[in-house]
């Protein structure tokens, strides 16, 4: 079904006009911007997405750019909406994730460990989301189940907030440096999750944020988004840099993977499905 909004504006010229917003509920994949109802041949077809179609007035390059920026953009967020709240409890953790993938970098974390507060912040900041976890755990014994539990639940809410997977790029790829190290982050939302981590790990009494507890959080976050995610550590020596350029090179590469692209109408896969 599809759902109607009218606008009314107004240009500076003096000239009405009337904004129709067309969004097919059901395929929620792109947008695009048309000068008038009547294409060549006969009138659009409007299956699909979100269009802004003027009626009695020629968009110049500049008024379709300004179209986009002042009125579509931010009705995209409220359209397409791609913020989830994700709540996970059990007799070790408790667990809130909120996410929005079209966000600023505004990072609210609270974990109980400083350190992954640290590293998810920096995630957040890199790769544009808005993110706000809060968790207690049983951090008295060790991190590993609030890592985990973190994970899991990040996990489920980026798979909730890309639904179906139309119109976002799929692939993502960072290369961070952080000053002797360079770290390397590739994605793919393909829905086979796997993770390969090419980073030596030193697990210590589970009571310090150290590689083993970043490998289990990845670990736990592409298997519950059905990512393809692969880690690599070219070359550092300072513990903390190296998980520090992982979760900087995470977070770019989903701001890729995430991103709508206009030029694709449905998955990103030749097999017309993922």
């Amino acid at each position: 079904m599809l759902d109607l909004i009218s606008l009314m504006g107004y240009i500076s010229h003096g000239r009405f006009w009337i904004l129709t917003i067309v969004v097919n509920s059901k395929d929620r994949s792109g947008f695009k911007i048309v000068d008038q109802v009547q294409g060549q041949g006969g009138p659009l077809n409007l299956t699909g997405g979100i269009y802004l179609i003027f009626r009695g007035l020629n968009l110049t390059d500049q008024r379709r750019d300004w179209a986009l920026d002042a009125i579509l953009k931010p009705l995209l967020n409220i359209v397409m909406n791609r913020t989830v709240t994700i709540k996970r409890q059990t007799k070790e953790t408790d667990i809130q994730v909120e996410l929005n993938l079209d966000g600023s970098g505004t990072a609210r974390i609270a974990t109980g460990i400083p350190f992954f507060d640290h590293m998810l912040t920096l995630f957040t900041a890199h790769g544009f989301f808005d993110l706000t976890v809060t968790g207690q755990g049983d951090i008295d014994v060790d991190f590993h189940h609030t890592v985990e539990d973190v994970g899991l639940a990040l996990g489920d809410a980026l798979s909730e907030a890309l639904g179906d997977k139309k119109g976002i790029r799929r692939f993502g790829n960072a290369v961070t440096p952080m000053d002797e190290t360079l770290g390397a982050v590739t994605v793919d939302l393909s829905n086979r999750p796997y993770l390969v981590f090419n980073v030596p790990v030193e697990g210590r009494d589970g009571r310090y944020f150290d590689t083993a507890l970043a490998k289990e959080f990845f670990k736990s976050l592409s298997t519950r988004a059905g990512m393809n995610l692969h880690i690599n550590l070219s070359y550092g020596e300072n513990e903390h840099h190296i998980v520090e350029s992982i979760f900087k090179s995470a977070g770019r590469a989903l701001d890729q993977a995430t991103r709508r692209d206009d030029r694709i109408s449905g998955v990103r896969s030749t097999k017309g499905t993922l």
